[in-house]
């Protein structure tokens, strides 16, 4: 049986100022990191003649502060009152896209995903459930390609993706071979993040996206059934065609590149972070079930010089804290925080992004989930005059400042 996530947590406070930058060997970090025990190429990992150098951010997540202002990156561009009727209902908008000047909106708890228009009105739902053609059993992930204006769904249970363009039209069938908490398209390529329950013993599989053979793990580990399944939104791609892992296991993002793995960041927290060097020793598993860990990247967004994610502290038995955290990649400066705050609303924007688009960070506020007190209040916001505990989630649409 699949383990279930450990980590449904709700993320709590901090802001964070980075004390120090530096810089590993890429040499180095192959080494320790992207070797693995199936078919290699040198064209697969980082050569010593790149130029890529990785970046160690250190940060203290005892240094805490309670909100930070949206504002001070990013210019505000406006709500989005999504439509609600009994065809596009949202319990949970767990993700949300903007591509072809509207919104790809992922339900993941009534295992749906709907596109709606730039002002908010329906327009179809993506895909449907059962097991004809075009169709989906249970969504794990839903990404979207941004420069070719495609969606792709993953249904773990077919072993499959299913591709359909902007307007909803399903086009294509690509087989999965391997079992996915998550997935990301490169090209030729499909990266698949593992628990390390495959053949390779591996949590990142790049795959043939024909045939869907692996070509190359990355990252073994123990496979015991006794490391922590880690993965809440690991891949990240946005509208100017980048593409990012943050590994779960190693505090490290990493860019996708026409099939190679380059990493970027490495985070460490007060030296409290464990000595990765290999995964599957039953010492490493025995730190990350211990009450002094610190890590597990994941909800990672990224856009124009700003890098959002989030990372959290396990006691052992359950998680402790967790942090949404904001980093500037050009001027190195980095907040952990507890939630995002724009004083126009009477109410948080929550601990991170839903989404992202073209330059554009997008939060959300789901009135449904509210007291009638708040919902009071927001009706005297701009654009919100007309929500109700009846209304879908409102988005908040940002700019990022250049």
């Amino acid at each position: 049986m699949r383990k279930t996530s450990l980590l449904r947590a709700t993320l709590l406070a901090a802001t964070l100022v980075l004390t120090g930058v530096s810089c590993l060997s890429c040499q180095n970090f192959r080494q320790s990191h992207l070797e693995s025990n199936d078919a290699k190429s040198e064209n697969d990992t980082l050569d010593t003649a790149d130029t890529i150098s990785v970046s160690t951010i250190f940060v203290s997540p005892s240094a805490v502060q309670k909100k930070f202002d949206l504002t001070s990156i990013a210019d505000y561009k406006g709500i989005v009152s999504l439509e609600a009727n009994d065809k596009c209902r949202i319990s949970n908008l767990h993700r949300v896209y903007a591509l072809d000047n509207g919104f790809i909106v992922w339900d993941n708890k009534r295992n749906a995903v709907f596109s709606f228009s730039g002002t908010g009105s329906f327009i179809c739902q993506i895909g449907r459930h059962g097991r004809a053609s075009g169709e989906y059993i249970s969504l794990k992930d839903v990404q979207v390609d941004f420069q070719n204006k495609l969606i792709f769904l993953l249904d773990n249970d077919s072993h499959k993706l299913l591709c359909y363009d902007a307007s909803g039209t399903f086009q294509r069938k690509i087989e999965i071979k391997e079992w996915a908490l998550g997935f990301c398209t490169d090209g030729d390529y499909i990266w698949l993040e593992s628990d390390g329950m495959n053949k390779t013993s591996s949590i990142l599989l790049k795959t043939d996206a024909t045939s869907g053979r692996i070509v190359k793990s990355f990252f073994p580990v123990i496979n015991d059934g006794s490391l922590p399944v880690l993965s809440e939104k690991t891949f990240s791609v946005n509208a100017a065609g980048e593409y990012f892992f943050a590994s779960p296991y190693l505090n490290t993002i990493f860019q996708l590149r026409n099939g190679v793995l380059y990493p970027m960041y490495k985070v460490k927290f007060d030296g409290r972070t464990l000595d990765d060097s290999d995964l599957t020793s039953k010492s490493y598993v025995s730190g990350m079930m211990s009450s002094n860990y610190y890590g597990h990247l994941h909800d990672l967004y990224k856009v124009g010089n700003y890098l959002f994610f989030s990372f959290m502290k396990y006691n052992g038995q359950e998680v402790e804290n967790s942090h949404s955290t904001l980093y500037n990649v050009e001027k190195g400066d980095v907040h952990v925080l507890d939630f995002y705050r724009d004083e126009r609303f009477p109410i948080s924007l929550g601990t991170g992004p839903k989404g992202t688009g073209l330059g554009e960070v997008i939060f959300s506020i789901d009135p449904s989930s509210m007291p009638e007190k708040i919902i009071s209040e927001l009706r005297g916001v701009a654009g919100l005059e007309n929500c109700s505990e009846d209304s879908n989630p409102v988005l908040i649409v940002y700019n990022i400042c250049k």
